[in-house]
């Protein structure tokens, strides 16, 4: 791959997706025929679109840096197939600066390309494997855990939220920001579960909310699950009542602005749109100029920065927060309620006790601790 491949690789997104598919399938250049276009986008789909997204970002930073150095002939070295001379030299660099997680995301990475081209992983290599250990070992592989927002944090930054009343515009913004966090606090949702929530997904019950959650990280194929999320009875922090005044929100933002525009689109459709072919209600949207709502959905990373700036609101800007600390956050505030951790592990979809233990943090050190009545 010359220099202007690689340029034009970590250039285009396209063309950092097409690096993790088989190039038979696609020859670059050619014009593919329907069957063997359809075989790429599902090739594609066998990966998350954010890890296609990390992959695409660790290769295109892998082969800029083989571009800069040079072998023992002084000539750069080849990304692909790469050596695993390089790709130990290249992990060596960079251990002091990023994290051994990251590190082993890129091995991942590079493995993908080149398996995707036909190509032996230099990552297999002991020389590459030892490279690894060696680092592993040094920098220790712990990793930093964001804050969690337990319940009465979250408490703060609903009532953080800006007030509706001086100024309606504001309105769609709190209503959505407030159902966002407490659908993610009580359903323990990761960020990608929570923006993926389509309406159809989400369902009012005499009880509380029944949420399908019809895809997650640990089950990349949607053979989905059922969480329930019951009534709180208060009408700024329940689940039903929160939901429910942002779907109304939807509706008015919606209907108005196809009223403005002349079309006939009704509340039912809530402005629909077109992801993989199909057509979807995402519930959490984008609030663009004037109150008025995006038909995209609402990006995984968007959730991070709402419940950043909302704690900076809330005078909590001290703690690391991150989209996380809501899941996080309800696996600590309900094991200090007394849960039982099986009970916990139903509506955070843990199957591995020792993971969901790690959830359950320093808040809970102190809790049924040994050294309670032990005095010296």
């Amino acid at each position: 791959m010359g220099a202007g491949s690689r340029e034009r690789l970590a250039a285009s997104g396209a063309g950092q997706d097409s690096a993790l598919v088989p190039a038979v399938l696609v020859p670059p250049g050619a014009v593919a025929p329907a069957g063997r276009v359809a075989a790429q986008r599902y090739l594609l789909a066998a990966r998350a679109e954010s890890t296609r997204r990390a992959y695409a970002s660790d290769w295109a930073h892998f082969t800029s840096w083989c571009a800069a150095q040079r072998d023992g002939a002084g000539a750069p070295y080849p990304p692909l197939p790469a050596p695993a001379e390089a790709v130990a030299l290249y992990l060596a660099e960079h251990a002091e600066r990023l994290k051994v997680a990251t590190l082993v995301r890129r091995c991942s990475a590079i493995s993908a390309v080149h398996q995707a081209a036909g190509h032996p992983s230099p990552t297999s290599s002991p020389l590459v494997r030892t490279t690894l250990a060696g680092i592993r070992r040094v920098h220790g592989v712990a990793a930093d855990a964001k804050d969690p927002l337990l319940a009465h944090q979250v408490r703060r930054l609903l009532d953080a939220l800006p007030d509706p009343e001086p100024e309606p515009t504001k309105a769609v913004l709190a209503a959505r920001d407030r159902a966002l966090l407490v659908l993610g606090f009580y359903g323990a949702l990761r960020r990608s579960e929570l923006v993926g929530l389509d309406l159809d997904d989400v369902r009012v019950d005499e009880h509380g909310l029944v949420v399908t959650l019809r895809r997650s990280k640990t089950d990349q194929d949607a053979a989905g699950r059922r969480i329930a999320m019951l009534h709180t009875g208060s009408a700024d922090s329940c689940p039903v009542e929160v939901y429910q005044r942002w779907v109304d929100a939807l509706d008015v933002v919606v209907v108005a602005a196809a009223l403005s525009a002349g079309t006939d689109s009704t509340a039912g459709e809530r402005g629909r749109v077109l992801e993989g072919g199909r057509w979807a209600d995402p519930v959490f949207r984008p609030i663009i100029r004037h109150g008025q709502i995006a038909r995209a959905r609402l990006s995984d990373r968007a959730v991070a920065r709402i419940v950043q700036r909302t704690a900076t609101a809330a005078r909590l800007g001290h703690l690391d927060l991150a989209g996380h600390s809501l899941r996080a956050g309800f696996a600590t505030s309900a094991a200090a309620a007394g849960k039982s951790e099986r009970a916990i592990m139903k509506q955070t979809g843990h199957t591995c006790l020792p993971m969901v233990r790690r959830y359950i943090r320093e808040d809970s050190l102190f809790r049924d601790n040994a050294t309670d009545g032990l005095v010296l």
